[in-house]
């Protein structure tokens, strides 16, 4: 499913909320207020880490009771180019299990999230694995630096 990254401009105080993605025409995520959608222009660089993830074809996905890092390793190396992932999601105990034949990457690393509870953002030259609600934080912190 193809989903367009957005900002949604709110017209009352004019802050800018985002970056939410625009699946199939709705927007998947709005607070309270009158908002004017912002189309973000996407980067050349992250059209091609997209395209290089939907066109890697992960033959065999195997695993029972894995950490999270086990599968990142694997994910990192799953195509004949590394692709760059970045955890903002500390230390877990939690375990995946996920056993898939024949699938894109781009799909791989979604499923992983979803199965995991976290969520995915795909930048100019990594993936990012980061908790729902910490992604501002993180993000206010670089603003800073």
């Amino acid at each position: 499913m193809a989903a367009d990254s957005i900002v949604l401009l709110n017209l009352e105080n004019e802050e800018e909320y985002g970056p939410f993605e625009l699946v199939n025409g709705e927007v998947v995520e709005l607070e309270e207020g009158e908002y004017k959608v912002l189309i973000e222009e996407e980067s050349e660089a992250r059209k091609a880490l997209i395209s290089r993830l939907r066109t890697t074809i992960i033959e065999t996905v195997n695993f029972r009771g894995a950490n999270f890092d086990t599968v990142i390793r694997f994910a990192r190396t799953a195509s004949s180019e590394p692709v760059n992932i970045i955890n903002l999601l500390g230390e877990s105990e939690d375990v995946l299990t996920l056993k898939l034949n024949n699938i894109p990457a781009y799909d791989f690393l979604h499923y992983v999230a979803e199965i995991g509870g976290f969520e995915i953002r795909i930048d100019d030259n990594a993936v990012v694995f980061f908790w729902p609600d910490e992604w501002e934080e993180w993000d206010e912190e670089e603003e800073e630096d």
